[in-house]
Order: C-alpha cells, then sequence, then structure tokens
C-alpha cells in the first residue's frame, strides 16, 4: 500500500511530457521483456525515451519511475495498449523522418541532397 502511495506521488511529479515519455519507454520496456532476445527495435525506442527523459532532467532516475508506473495500479492492460498505440505512431513518425534524411545524404529526391 505504501509503495502505491509512493508510486503514485513520484508520478504525479512529472510533467505531462515526461510522463508521456515514461509510458513509451514502459510499453518498450515490457515488449522487450517478452521475447529472450530482446529486438533491436524496442531497444532502440527504450534509448530513445531515455534519452528525451534524460535531457529534459538532471539525474532522472528512470529505474525508480519506470518501476513505479508498471507497478501502479493505474497502469492497466487497457491503458498500456492506448500508450502502445501512441508510442508506436511516434517511432514510425521518427522512422520516416530518418528515411527522408538518408535519401537525401545519397542525392536522393528530396530538396537539399549533396
Amino acid at each position: 500500500m505504501l509503495f502505491s502511495l509512493l508510486a503514485a506521488s513520484a508520478l504525479a511529479k512529472l510533467d505531462p511530457q515526461a510522463e508521456a515519455d515514461l509510458r513509451c519507454m514502459a510499453v518498450f520496456a515490457v515488449a522487450a521483456s517478452q521475447n529472450e532476445e530482446p529486438d533491436a527495435g524496442s531497444i532502440g525506442a527504450i534509448m530513445y525515451y531515455l534519452g528525451r527523459l534524460e535531457g529534459r532532467t538532471v539525474d532522472f532516475n528512470f529505474q525508480t519511475y519506470l518501476l513505479q508506473l508498471l507497478n501502479s495500479s493505474k497502469y492497466t492492460v487497457e491503458v498500456a495498449q492506448a500508450d502502445a498505440e501512441r508510442c508506436g505512431k511516434e517511432m514510425s513518425d521518427k522512422a520516416s523522418q530518418l528515411e527522408v534524411v538518408g535519401r537525401m545524404m545519397q542525392g536522393g529526391s528530396e530538396s537539399g541532397g549533396h
């Protein structure tokens, strides 16, 4: 019971964008833990969101926040599924942006190529 109260208290201190990033990190951490050998996409996504969190908050203790989120009674299957959809779209959008940059670097049809 005390852990749940502490978890809710700590999560309440996060700004909305940090909490959204933490939730995405949780989605990909859970996905990575489902396989004996985590896929590179999940690991990359975890690192992406960790970088966003640590870049926003000096000395961000992601382990504590991540465990608190995953153990929270408010983090239901429905919430996790909604987060997975949102976070998956975010990663897909970033991948598309990187593909454009890759084409530009190869002198493709995008403006700004060498």
